[in-house]
């Protein structure tokens, strides 16, 4: 299982799943305190899913027949669960979704637009990596030119968007994109160190951040640029989650899961941290964070490939778990606003 595909939304979890052992079954099961409620399939990879609509979810990935991107909208009726998927035509390639707008689905392509006659004049030019479509209509690439788009989050009526600078490349930034206009600007007048994953305080216009290689979580007010506060995380930390008055960060080689109280988001302070306490063989890497903010359960998922003709394959360290009894009382307690 290569992909974080995974979300606790609509009070339901999602969990995406990709093909094994050359199989085409991509799916997403969808899950209500541990009980499997349905499974829906789709011509294309679970790469990443979002929360959408009231009950609904949005998943982007990969076709294998055609080779080319699609998107599908999951919905939930009563006991039942509608599908509508979208192939993306050749001319674009979506990576992540980053919002509505307008009636329009806006993507990340960090290829870029290839269909761009100021980039065959300018190597050196930023590419167009953003466009927009709907159901009815094509791609529409924005003016837009952002090399290398990684993560994004759709705040009011802005895009905000992570980049790197080139692929491994430390340097990155936060950039202001408006999907009105087109205009760019960059958050951080200087390039930070590996920012991994964005999320916002709900309810403000407060940015959060995993600033991975300075093992610091920021929080950002997102009008300004302003660095409100910075606090020290574990080393290889990525994805996080906003629940109740938590920051909730999982650390991924080390399999932990650090709480930090943002009450005051002045001043966070650091509340726990718990392990996951399973072996390699069944947790392998933590590689993404969910919560339910509402009785604040939170879900954390092993996903790591592997390769059928070079490997065995014998273990099943794909899963997503979540913190139950006397520790699950534990962050209630610590984290309940």
């Amino acid at each position: 299982e290569p992909f974080e595909a995974n979300v606790f939304h609509s009070g339901l979890l999602w969990v995406g799943k990709s093909r094994k052992d050359f199989n085409s079954d991509y799916s997403v099961e969808i899950y209500s305190d541990n009980t499997l409620k349905g499974k829906v399939t789709f011509p294309h990879s679970a790469t990443f899913l979002y929360p959408y609509g009231a009950n609904s979810v949005i998943v982007v990935g990969t076709g294998y027949s055609p080779n080319l991107t699609h998107y599908t909208i999951i919905e939930k009726n009563g006991a039942n669960f509608s599908v509508r998927t979208k192939q993306v035509p050749m001319q674009a390639w979506a990576r992540q979704w980053i919002g509505n707008y307008n009636g329009k689905e806006f993507f990340t392509d960090p290829g870029g637009n290839q269909n761009d006659p100021a980039r065959d004049d300018d190597f050196n030019l930023a590419s167009q990596t953003f466009f927009s479509m709907s159901a009815s209509s094509s791609p529409r690439y924005l003016t837009t030119r952002l090399r290398l788009p990684t993560y994004g989050i759709k705040l009011g009526s802005l895009f905000y968007v992570l980049n790197a600078e080139s692929i491994g490349s430390p340097q990155s930034n936060l950039n202001r994109v408006d999907p009105a206009t087109n205009a760019i600007t960059k958050v951080f007048p200087s390039f930070r160190n590996a920012l991994a994953t964005i999320s916002t305080i709900p309810g403000t216009n407060l940015i959060t951040l995993v600033e991975s290689g300075a093992n610091q979580f920021l929080i950002v007010d997102a009008s300004t640029g302003t660095v409100i506060s910075t606090t020290p995380i574990d080393e290889d930390s990525k994805s996080h989650a906003i629940m109740g008055k938590c920051a909730v960060i999982g650390a991924r080689t080390a399999k932990t899961v650090k709480f930090i109280d943002i009450s005051n988001t002045a001043a966070p302070k650091e509340i726990m941290t718990l392990p996951i306490d399973l072996p390699s063989g069944e947790f392998k890497t933590l590689n993404k964070i969910d919560v339910d903010p509402v009785s604040y359960k939170v879900f954390a998922r092993s996903n790591m490939p592997c390769n059928p003709m070079v490997e065995t394959c014998n273990e099943e360290w794909n899963r997503v778990v979540v913190f139950s009894g006397e520790t699950a009382t534990k962050i209630a307690a610590n984290c309940r606003l």
